[in-house]
């Protein structure tokens, strides 16, 4: 056993002169009864529980990341409570930072169609249209926001945005949006891996791998940069509210991803008290996500994908596609099941199933097709497959539970990861 620094401490400064007093003592000098000194467990609750009222007190800042699908918020909402509720005790103002980069791909289009051709183009006008679109959008979203603070919850927003706009009007908080300290530029960055993402799919079901693998790279490319630069964007954010709020608490809701990027690191060497928390997710749940996997390691390491990560980026692809007709609820328990039946494919059966695909009917043939095609190939077991939409299987084929499957069907609309 080593001593600890405070007992080398005193050793140097008692020097030999203790260890010579200590031998001539009996041996019952050193067992004096200290039980009486040892405080109850109930009072040793109560001491760790000050302590860590103190510690809530002193934070100006913690970051909750989460997966924003349709349970995200419920994963939060205890921890985001308990947050809250030690805030306001200690008198500070509670301010939600939510995270909107900006009108998404599907806003953009669906108010201003003509721009999807103007989105991929190096035309000056095309940029210049663009960019005033954007500020539109941008005014749009504003407004959008601004409905919540007359106690409204507006139908345009995701299920996520939904609940966080619900417990801002029961607690009657500030908030305030990552939208504003989003450039052009940056919006752009979003887009384009949006505009990406959607053609690798779709070549990826016309077998055309010379298009969608060079994708693959320039999108987690776009993907990387674009959670640095907006993460540096928010601590900028952060750290002008904290000057122009005095006594202020900002809780920050972020995407699990952006976990990763050390933004509570950065505001302590600023001087300004954060922490992070992900509740109600295993730490391990992003690394079961192929192209948050390579992502992370490309945001740590600030260098290019190897060939395993490719065929990680790869894999994402029937990944994304699988999980549309998976049913099963729980993030941990879909993903692990998605990585395990797409960690048996290489890169060649990869490049396979989707020439298969092509020979298919392309998008016409969905999810589905990738299904069946990966049963036919052995590549999911039985109680996978039990886990995946009902409607695959119908009366004339074995299915995993004795039963029968169906054919394919044809998917309209096209699916999207």
């Amino acid at each position: 056993m080593h001593p600890t620094p405070f007992f080398t401490r005193l050793i140097s400064l008692l020097g030999s002169a203790f260890f010579i007093f200590s031998s001539l003592l009996p041996a019952s000098a050193f067992k004096t009864d200290l039980s009486h000194l040892r405080p109850s467990a109930s009072t040793d609750r109560g001491i760790r529980g000050r302590l860590h009222e103190a510690l809530l007190r002193s934070e100006e800042v913690v970051f909750i990341f989460s997966r924003h699908g349709s349970k995200g918020f419920d994963r939060i909402r205890k921890k985001l409570d308990k947050i809250r509720l030690h805030a306001q005790r200690s008198g500070k103002k509670v301010i939600l930072l939510l995270e909107q980069a900006g009108p998404s791909l599907d806003l953009t289009f669906q108010h201003h169609p003509e721009l999807s051709e103007s989105l991929l183009s190096r035309n000056k006008k095309d940029t210049v249209l663009l960019e005033k679109r954007f500020k539109q959008i941008k005014d749009q979203i504003r407004t959008l926001y601004e409905r919540i603070k007359k106690g409204e919850i507006p139908e345009d927003l995701n299920e996520f945005h939904k609940q966080v706009a619900k417990y801002i009007i029961e607690h009657k908080l500030d908030f305030v949006l990552e939208l504003e300290n989003i450039d052009f530029d940056l919006w752009q960055i979003e887009m384009l891996k949006e505009a990406f993402d959607r053609i690798i799919v779709q070549e990826f079901y016309e077998g055309d791998e010379e298009t969608y693998l060079p994708l693959l790279l320039k999108e987690v490319s776009y993907d990387r940069t674009g959670v640095l630069r907006r993460d540096e964007a928010l601590i900028r954010q952060i750290e002008e509210i904290q000057s122009t709020v005095p006594n202020s608490m900002v809780i920050a809701l972020r995407g699990s991803l952006h976990s990763k990027t050390g933004m509570a690191e950065a505001l302590r060497e600023k001087g300004i008290p954060a922490r992070s928390v992900i509740p109600g997710e295993p730490a391990s749940l992003l690394l079961l996500v192929p192209h948050d996997e390579v992502t992370i390691k490309l945001i740590q390491e600030d260098r290019g994908p190897t060939d395993k990560e490719i065929d990680l980026l790869l894999k994402q692809i029937p990944f994304d596609q699988l999980g549309i007709i998976l049913t099963l609820q729980d993030p941990f328990a879909r993903f692990s099941l998605l990585r395990g039946i797409v960690d048996r494919l290489n890169r060649e059966e990869i490049i396979e199933l989707s020439h298969a695909l092509s020979q298919n009917g392309g998008v016409g043939a969905g999810p589905p097709f990738i299904f069946h095609w990966l049963q036919e190939k052995d590549k999911m077991t039985h109680e996978e497959a039990k886990a995946f939409d009902p409607r695959l299987w119908e009366k004339g084929k074995t299915s995993p539970d004795g039963g029968r499957k169906e054919k394919p069907w044809s998917l309209i609309p096209l699916y999207y990861p």
